[in-house]
This record gives C-alpha cells, structure tokens and sequence, in this order.
C-alpha cells in the first residue's frame, strides 16, 4: 500500500506514519533534507533548535480528505553577523502560512468558476 501512495506525498517528505482518521486519512511526515538556507544571509544550517508541527489539507486520496501532519524544524542560522538567529526551514508542500499545500491550492484554482465583476465607472 504504502508504494502506491508514494507518488501522492509532496516532494521532499518523508512519510513517518499513515493514519485512518474519521473522514479521511493523517500522513505524518518530515522533511528529508539535513540543512536548510537562512533566508536573510542564505548561511546553510543543520543546526535544530526546536521542532514544530504544521497541518495542511492534501490532494484527496480515493475520495478520502488528507491532512498532512508535518513535522518542521526550526534551526539556528550558524553565521555570527547575521540578525536572524533562528528560522524555520521553508516546505516545498505549502506557504509560510498555508492551511492547504500549493498542488491542491492550484487544482482548486484551476476547477473553480471564474468571476468576473465590473463595479462601473469609478465616482
């Protein structure tokens, strides 16, 4: 089962569990890469300083909601001149502050009517 849902999991995740929930289904994962860039000096860092979860609402998975529990990390930027003393490592699956990842953002956006409103001449 779990090959099969491989190709549904956003890039860069690495699947830790995968949970039945009432309505739907829980993927917990993390991410799989060591370091991330700070973004104010772009300094690599693999230096944790705290984990923090995060939950987006994924592509359905045979007509099943998904929510993704991701495990992020927090790290410290390892540069001694630079203002930012940790940040939070960046997820390819959703913004900053996303509640959805970016692939179902962008499946909605495509299925969804557009609208169209003229508000007239301006006064």
């Amino acid at each position: 089962m779990l090959k099969r849902l491989l190709p549904l999991i956003p890039a860069g995740l690495l699947v830790r569990q995968i949970l039945p929930a009432a309505g739907g289904l829980v993927i917990v994962a993390a991410s799989q890469t060591r370091a991330a860039a700070c973004p104010s000096c772009g300094a690599p860092s693999a230096v944790m300083h705290s984990r923090y979860e995060r939950r987006l609402q994924d592509l359905p998975w045979q007509g099943q909601p998904v929510t993704l529990w991701i495990q992020g990390r927090r790290l410290r930027c390892c540069n001694p001149d630079c203002r930012r003393k940790t940040f939070v490592e960046r997820l390819v699956a959703g913004a900053a502050a996303a509640r959805r990842t970016s692939r179902l953002t962008d499946l909605q956006q495509l299925f969804s009517p557009k609208v169209w409103w003229y508000a007239g001449p301006p006064c």
